[in-house]
């Protein structure tokens, strides 16, 4: 079981969902300061993605971007759509690395991404602080 937390302020009206499709990347080590530099432009880039394929975007944890499809909003293609916005990410990470190999040093045009999909039932979870706290548990 994978634990996801997200933070937002929306209301999810119930804790089981059937059919969502969280995702989640994270990159390799690196110098704390190109690790800002290579993460900032990635997940820039990862937050146009989202708004254009409608993927809410749950978080970073450190290297760990965290999106899914489904949520807040029902839609019967999440599956597809994560794909998608997953395939998408790839491909922009490979076009931004290769133009980042000057700043951040020759062998930045072959970091990879690792990209896990869950696809099904969803639990969430949300605390009742002011800052609301949600948990996708997949």
């Amino acid at each position: 079981m994978t634990k996801l937390v997200l933070t937002a302020d929306i209301s999810v009206r119930s804790p089981h969902h059937l059919c969502a499709s969280p995702c989640f990347y994270d990159s390799s080590v690196r110098e704390p300061t190109q690790v800002f530099q290579l993460l900032e432009t990635l997940y820039n880039a990862f937050d146009e993605i989202a708004g254009r394929r409608r993927v809410f975007k749950v978080e970073t944890i450190g290297d760990c971007y965290v999106a899914v499809a489904g949520l807040p909003e029902p839609r019967k293609d999440h599956a597809v759509v994560m794909a998608r916005f997953s395939r998408d990410c790839q491909s922009r990470m490979n076009d931004l690395t290769k133009l980042l190999e000057v700043a951040l040093g020759p062998d930045t045009g072959d970091l990879a991404l690792r990209i896990g999909l869950h696809s099904g039932p969803v639990t969430v979870s949300s605390s009742v602080h002011p800052t609301e706290i949600i948990v996708l548990y997949a």
